[in-house]
């Protein structure tokens, strides 16, 4: 029990309460503790944290007043030490108030929250891990119902600075937060991304990347399910369906003819039971200015950080929403104006190969490939070869167990060892030698004689082919 007198205590937690009394005592114990050992390779230290917690869950606030000079005089100093011995205390009193009656909670988090805007106001490259570990320790395995003043907190307009750097370690603070709580704040999540889906397109790369990190958290629980209702929480099938529009302008950017591009249709189970199509138009007519350029690259980033992020987290396979940003990375992967988009089309092109892709959405999957096979563009149907190989390797036992699936990978390589461009014959040359090799595909004799087929035809002019 709280409140306990000194002669309630046990003979060990009255040398606890005649330490923890004594001012000076006290006052030693965090100068020790605020030490830094070695500059740039301290860390936040989980058994000074559980040294605060046992004691504020032992203790309640007794001993409150007595911290709160030391905390102020912390979290005032912008020295990593400091900042991060007072991130220690704090995760420790937040955690350590499980048992606290609601009065007390009440007191501790009207303390709390002017310190810790303080706190962030404060943040440096060295103190922005330390924050964010002491947010994600503090709700593990607590109710959010019994910590809202501080999901509020973090929630209160994270990107509202200026300097990218302190809205970058707000959002960080605010995921480490959330990533306790993934199946407990549905409600929270939408309000995140409603507040984030207008800073898609922040100019930032920094921010981009963190936005990206927090939409895998946000979306982490829209699993597959045979159910008509996924999750409480927002569903990909509809988000995805709201960007898509705002990246077809890209197409502009590139050869592709428009007419040659047809929709990708993408079937999943939305709130309404009904089917979305995500689809790339057959005829844009964009007029598309260096800022609306700019904007739509932008978001296009943080799109394809988002999917990175979500299938190398996953615990499924890559789902059928994430085949639609196909067509339009093979294509922007060798845009030469900017050399982020490529970084980051080529990691998401690899993570997508190799992930294992469950049967019912392999249609898609290979819908998709083959329309970026029939672009203009033909560094995107080499591109679409280079996906492919790694993509039949890692999902041969799926994609065998259907012979229309196998006819259809077949016919698309041969397809291409046929393309004006020698860089894509050379390239459907390798895959189909690598098909050949590992016994993808079965029959070699018909193989042989499509290939003598192919290599007599004559062509108009009257040479070979």
């Amino acid at each position: 029990p709280l409140d306990r007198t000194r002669e309630e205590m046990s003979p060990g937690e009255r040398e606890v309460d005649s330490f923890f009394s004594d001012s000076d005592k006290l006052k030693k114990l965090i100068d020790f503790l605020s030490l830094e050992e070695k500059k740039g390779k301290d860390k936040f230290n989980g058994m000074h944290f559980v040294l605060f917690k046992n004691l504020f869950r032992n203790h309640g606030d007794q001993y409150m007043e007595l911290f709160k000079p030391h905390l102020e005089r912390l979290i005032a100093d912008k020295h990593e030490s400091n900042q991060r011995c007072a991130s220690e205390i704090i995760s420790g009193l937040i955690r350590g108030a499980k048992h606290w009656p609601y009065d007390k909670v009440e007191r501790m988090w009207e303390y709390l929250t002017p310190l810790l805007k303080t706190a962030f106001a404060n943040m440096t490259v060295e103190t922005v891990n330390d924050w964010s570990v002491m947010a994600a320790t503090a709700l593990e395995n607590r109710d959010p119902n019994r910590h809202h003043w501080f999901l509020e907190f973090l929630m209160e307009d994270p990107l509202r600075e200026e300097a990218s750097f302190i809205d970058c370690g707000r959002l960080c603070a605010l995921q480490g937060a959330i990533n306790q709580q993934e199946s407990r704040v549905a409600e929270l999540f939408h309000r995140l991304l409603d507040y984030l889906t207008p800073k898609l397109s922040h100019p930032y790369q920094l921010l981009r990347e963190r936005i990206g990190s927090v939409l895998t958290n946000i979306f982490a629980l829209d699993l597959p399910t045979s159910g008509p209702r996924r999750t409480r929480g927002p569903l990909i099938s509809q988000f995805v369906a709201s960007i898509m529009p705002q990246l077809f302008c890209l197409y502009s950017l590139s050869d592709v003819t428009n007419s040659q591009l047809q929709p990708t249709s993408v079937n999943v189970e939305s709130n309404t039971d009904s089917q979305m199509e995500v689809g790339i138009p057959n005829k844009f007519d964009v007029d598309i200015n260096e800022n609306g350029k700019n904007t739509a690259i932008c978001l296009f980033k943080t799109m394809v950080k988002w999917v990175t992020n979500s299938i190398m987290r996953a615990d499924y396979s890559s789902i059928p929403e994430f085949f639609a940003f196909l067509p339009l990375v093979c294509l922007m992967e060798n845009y030469e104006a900017d050399d982020e988009v490529n970084k980051v089309c080529t990691a998401m092109l690899a993570v997508m190969a190799q992930c294992l892709t469950l049967p019912e959405f392999l249609p898609t999957a290979l819908t998709a490939i083959n329309e970026v096979a029939e672009m203009s563009s033909w560094s995107a149907r080499a591109t679409c070869l280079d996906f492919l190989q790694v993509f039949v390797f890692h999902n041969m036992p799926t994609i065998s167990s259907q012979e229309p699936w196998v006819s259809q990978v077949n016919s698309l390589v041969l397809r291409l060892l046929k393309d004006e461009r020698v860089e894509v014959r050379e390239k459907a040359g390798q895959v189909l030698s690598g098909l050949i090799h590992c016994g993808f595909i079965s029959d070699r004799m018909q193989l042989m004689n499509e290939l003598k087929r192919l290599a007599t035809k004559k062509k108009k002019g009257g040479s070979n082919d």
